[in-house]
């Protein structure tokens, strides 16, 4: 918001901070720190207690969905493929299979544990960790909503019944 001027928003663009990454990383291992106690969760090898492990998939949530790690090579960083009928002409599109539609391509297990600073096998990070890092993809996906609902509100836009 612009102080000076009540109700007005200013759209910034460009790179994202690392303190605010930091501040956003520290937030979300915060909501999965209290998932892990509550569902009792021991890891293996820890270095110190739950709130690393807890940053470190924190990390992995977060830069995969805010940066991106290179762009899909199945799709060309669309997130949809175009289906062609037996003649050759364009018959309608299906989401990527590769990317999952997001036209990212994501980060293998192993990236995944060399960013999270975890000593675990690649099965072990599948059988313990990932249901961590799902919870802190869907706790992104509810901020995201979230964002997008207030800033519809704030800008009340309305589509015509034509459009839709």
């Amino acid at each position: 918001r612009i102080e000076d001027k009540p109700g007005t928003v200013k759209f910034e663009k460009g790179e994202i901070k690392s303190a605010d990454f930091f501040r956003v990383r520290n937030i979300l291992a915060a909501e999965i720190v209290k998932e892990m106690i509550k569902k009792k969760f021991k890891p293996n090898n820890v270095q110190g207690d739950l709130t690393n492990v807890a940053k470190g998939l924190a990390e992995v949530v977060l830069r995969g969905s805010l940066l991106v790690k290179a762009m899909c090579g199945g799709c060309q960083g669309l997130g949809k493929l175009e289906i062609f009928n037996q003649s050759g002409f364009p018959c309608g599109v299906k989401p990527c299979q590769k990317c999952e539609g997001t036209g990212k391509r994501p980060y293998t297990l192993h990236e995944k544990i060399t960013i999270a600073h975890l000593t675990v096998s690649k099965s072990g990070y599948s059988e313990r960790y990932l249901k961590f890092e799902l919870l802190g993809e869907s706790i992104v996906a509810q901020w995201e909503n979230e964002i997008r609902g207030r800033l519809s509100r704030a800008f009340n836009f309305e589509l015509d019944a034509e459009l839709t």
